[in-house]
């Protein structure tokens, strides 16, 4: 604006300088003078214009190039979420077919295992009715135990791991039992290897039989509760928690049960 009041300054100041009669010399002199101010003028106007114009569009190139940048940054964000939540689904499905595998696994031992505490209860039964009386052999009480193969978890035991410390402690504890009910027989014929002369009555070794039962009653409730915590990979039920934790809680309530009846039962 200071710029433009100068310039018409000088114009109003050569036009006062210009006398009533010009003569043709002057005349040319101010033509002259006059269209090179206007040129002038105009050029510089340009000039202005060309320069704010030049500054406008460098914002707006450096404004969308940070947008440009910006948009990249969360590109790169989400192609990397895209990535883990990949990986992250691929791991849950990994996950959720090894613990359907040894659901189904399990299932099938624990039906196993029912039908051979129903019949040990069976043999049981028959020696309690014997009482005081010695049979002439021990029965093999290794072959009392279900005899059942682990293919599912011997193929898989390498990837038990992706279950999480918790629940793979609890698998390999529960499978490692199955093991041991195996380990007394002899591996090249499945059978069991034959105790020696008896000398217990028949109601030790109804008593022997009934541990056993015992024993594997204990093993199938132990298999419903890690049964659950497999199925909690699905989401169906809620981890019910590490087997350790859950039967130290139950002895824990069973003796307290205990020493409240018998204080119950020695107050007069």
């Amino acid at each position: 604006m200071n710029n433009e009041v100068s310039d018409q300054s000088i114009v109003l100041q050569l036009w006062e300088l210009i006398p009533n009669k010009i003569d043709p010399g002057w005349a040319t002199l101010i033509a002259g003078l006059t269209g090179f101010i206007i040129v002038t003028f105009q050029a510089r106007t340009g000039f202005r214009s060309l320069i704010a114009s030049q500054k406008a569009q460098a914002e707006l190139d450096r404004k969308a190039q940070e947008h440009q940048a910006e948009i990249d940054r969360l590109a790169r964000i989400d192609q990397a979420n895209l990535g883990r939540q990949g990986e992250e689904r691929r791991l849950q499905e990994e996950k959720e077919t090894l613990a359907g595998a040894l659901v189904g696994e399990l299932s099938a031992i624990s039906n196993v295992a029912n039908n051979t505490k129903q019949a040990i209860m069976i043999i049981e039964t028959g020696y309690e009715v014997m009482e005081n009386q010695v049979p002439d052999s021990l029965p093999d009480f290794s072959l009392s135990y279900p005899w059942v193969e682990t293919r599912v978890f011997d193929a898989l035991v390498e990837r038990i791991g992706i279950l999480g410390p918790s629940i793979s402690s609890d698998v390999v504890e529960l499978y490692a039992k199955i093991a041991i009910w195996k380990s007394p027989r002899n591996e090249a014929t499945g059978k069991a290897f034959l105790p020696g002369e008896n000398v217990l009555p028949a109601k030790a070794i109804a008593k022997i039989y009934e541990m056993q039962r015992n024993a594997i009653n204990t093993w199938i409730d132990d298999c419903i509760h890690i049964q659950h915590r497999l199925l909690s990979v699905y989401g169906m039920h809620e981890d019910p928690g590490p087997l350790f934790f859950v039967k130290n809680k139950s002895e824990s309530d069973n003796s307290e049960d205990q020493s409240h009846a018998a204080k119950v039962h020695s107050d007069p």
